[in-house]
């Protein structure tokens, strides 16, 4: 089966949301999700990320992998944790599109992903950071363009992938700060590392920020198929914040199917 990559970003400031069919059908998830009596609680914390791992299953034809590193920001003397989530599909797909927003300051990944949708026949790969957005980050002359691109370079050449043009970047968490990139291209391979074609999961985890828990929804035809398993995350959309820091305004949801 040739695998669908379907991304589906939902952001305040730097995504708004993909357009698709599958968005449509996902739409119904909690309708089900009531019918068949999912949706009526959880005793405990523990329980609920059980469901969630055991709703996680890939389609055929995609894998996952996830990375935790520290580094350094460039814009306070500490050290902070970053996720690094790597989404592939085992060939090139055409299958994918996105809708990005209107906002007037776009982050570096939506430079860099509308020039995909622009002019790459194909992608393969999906390479998504949290703790910053890459949105107005100081010091660079082009919105964080080429920081977005160093990434899906890294990726592509560690993959083993033809082009860069392959990888579709995304940012989420701190507005105004820029991406450490040598600390995320030495987290590539270890994210490359842990690839598995068996559970979205830890991509749920991974590309969250202030979510309270990691968001997973599933749904397969009856005979089994097809299957679309969907990620999301998006918290403290509106919240306090400073000039050491800046608001988290940026939430996502990737679709697989």
């Amino acid at each position: 089966m040739l695998a669908r990559l379907l991304v589906l970003v939902l952001a305040g400031t730097t995504y708004v949301r993909l357009v698709t069919a599958f968005s449509r059908t996902m739409a119904r998830v909690p309708t089900l999700l009531k019918a068949s009596g999912l949706d009526e609680g959880f005793a405990d914390q523990a329980t609920y990320l059980r469901y969630l791992e055991s709703i996680s299953a890939l389609p055929e034809g995609f894998s996952v992998g996830a990375a935790r590193f520290s580094f350094k920001p460039f814009e306070v003397d500490k050290t902070l944790p970053m996720n690094l989530t790597l989404i592939t599909t085992d060939e090139p797909t055409d299958s994918f599109a996105a809708m990005f927003t209107s906002n007037k300051f776009p982050g570096g990944p939506i430079i860099v992903g509308r020039e995909r949708m622009k002019s790459s026949p194909k992608l393969q790969a999906v390479v998504v950071n949290n703790k910053i957005s890459n949105v107005c980050p100081g010091g660079s002359s082009d919105f964080g363009a080429s920081d977005s691109d160093h990434v899906c370079q890294a990726v592509a050449d560690k993959l083993g992938l033809a082009s860069k043009t392959l990888v579709f970047p995304s940012s989420t968490g701190i507005i105004g700060w820029r991406l450490p990139i040598e600390a995320i291209k030495g987290g590539v391979p270890v994210a490359a590392a842990t690839m598995q074609s068996k559970s979205i999961y830890p991509a749920a985890l991974g590309i969250t920020t202030t979510d309270r828990y990691p968001k997973v929804r599933a749904l397969a035809s009856k005979s089994k198929k097809w299957s679309v398993v969907g990620i999301a995350k998006g918290a403290g959309m509106i919240g306090q914040s400073s000039f050491l820091n800046p608001p988290p305004l940026s939430s996502q949801c990737f679709i697989h199917g």
